[in-house]
């Protein structure tokens, strides 16, 4: 049995096994930046559908202020990763999170935006791309940060760390189990580009770097339940 240090693998390997999927060893085809731009599109496509990493941040209410940019308080922040998209939002530390909703839903339940109350609602819809609206205007402004008091806790999955050089690894938050998958995630999108057999080609290497995040998915539950098969498969 191998040992879990032996998935670990660089972008020189990576790279190199990428270049044994596409048939061409020698790099004549694909040159090795771009088979590394590639593995790095893998790799970002293997995180954000596993919704591997997660970032928190916490986000200062004001009164009767509904909208507010997730993306730009990221990004000012240099401890926190690339914001990628929001999974939860919370409200004042310990309690309970905001329920999603989106905008028909709110056409057709009539529901009326609320000043001076208590954020209970969000929606992405009809702004732009890192904003979120706030359903329900916070009744006073929070207290100042770091405090959760009042304020909203935001958690998001974030990019990963790019692979620069061929001595780089992928991300450390990635299990180095997953490492195998991404090279049949980048051979696809190279693949992707030819002709009709290499689609074919690209459709069966696609599914095995699916099954990889399905995997990674699926031992992320793991630690969740007691009971292994009510986890997704």
């Amino acid at each position: 049995m191998a040992r879990l240090d032996e998935y670990k693998k660089s972008a020189e390997t990576l790279i190199d096994e990428t270049a044994l999927l596409l048939n061409d060893p020698l790099c004549e085809r694909w040159s090795r930046s771009r088979i590394k731009e590639a593995l790095n599109d893998a790799v970002l496509d293997f995180c954000l559908r596993a919704q591997m990493i997660k970032e928190e941040l916490n986000v200062r209410l004001r009164e009767d202020v509904v909208e507010y940019d997730i993306k730009k308080r990221v990004e000012e922040d240099d401890g926190l990763r690339d914001y990628g998209f929001p999974t939860r939002f919370g409200f004042n530390g310990t309690d309970a999170g905001m329920w999603p909703v989106d905008l028909a839903t709110i056409d057709l339940m009539g529901y009326q935006q609320s000043a001076g109350v208590t954020p209970h609602r969000w929606h992405l819809g009809g702004v732009s791309p890192g904003k979120v609206v706030l359903f329900g205007g916070p009744a006073a402004d929070g207290e100042s940060l770091p405090s959760e008091e009042g304020n909203m806790q935001v958690t998001y999955i974030a990019f990963p760390a790019y692979m620069d050089g061929e001595g780089d690894y992928p991300d450390a938050a990635i299990p180095v189990g997953n490492h195998q998958a991404f090279p049949y995630g980048a051979a696809a999108r190279l693949l992707d580009e030819g002709d009709a057999e290499d689609l074919r080609k690209a459709i069966a290497f696609d599914v095995t770097f699916h099954q990889g995040v399905l995997a990674a998915v699926s031992e992320d539950y793991r630690s969740m339940t007691t009971y292994d098969d009510a986890r997704p498969a």
